[in-house]
């Protein structure tokens, strides 16, 4: 395929090539249109990628060493723990019928709130709110999208609160 280069080459080297300025503004607006066609499908992968389907971890059981179901006030102690250990520590508050609020806050650029329900029996860390983390709720497909670190966050909770909850 013939280029704009290839032309103004061939034009020097045999100086018999007759100069076309429309053929070099069409070829130049072609090359153009094909660099923006592909910055623009760049861009397009790079946002997709900067968000994924949120996930809520409910109905995760309550497993301790001793075997035995620990107490409502011993859970919301182990889930406070776990939350406070992580590199970026979880605050809670609440703890009122089953019920904590988590907010951490990330590189003082993103904040992500959960609700974590419990009882002696299983426990649930669910979505409440962020600032910051691309969050959108896709109604058209019932699904909701987040930035991929918050799941990556919840997960590292979950596997805290999990390691709390083994040592009753």
């Amino acid at each position: 395929m013939l280029s704009f280069g290839s032309f103004r080459y061939l034009r020097r080297r045999f100086n018999n090539i007759p100069t076309c300025p429309e053929l070099e503004t069409i070829m130049r607006a072609i090359r153009n249109g094909i660099i923006l066609v592909l910055l623009l499908g760049i861009a397009g992968l790079a946002e997709a990628k900067r968000t994924e389907f949120l996930v809520n971890l409910e109905n995760n059981t309550i497993l301790t060493s001793s075997g035995k179901p620990p107490s409502i006030e011993a859970v919301a102690q182990a889930i406070r723990a776990a939350g406070a250990s992580q590199a970026y520590p979880w605050t809670a508050s609440g703890g009122d019928s089953g019920v904590l609020q988590l907010t951490t806050l990330v590189r003082n650029k993103h904040t992500v709130v959960v609700n974590v329900t419990f009882d002696t029996k299983t426990y649930g860390i669910r979505y409440a709110s962020s600032i910051n983390m691309n969050y959108k709720n896709k109604a058209g497909i019932g699904k909701e999208i987040i930035h991929p670190f918050y799941n990556d966050w919840v997960a590292l909770l979950k596997q805290g609160i999990d390691a709390e909850l083994q040592k009753l």
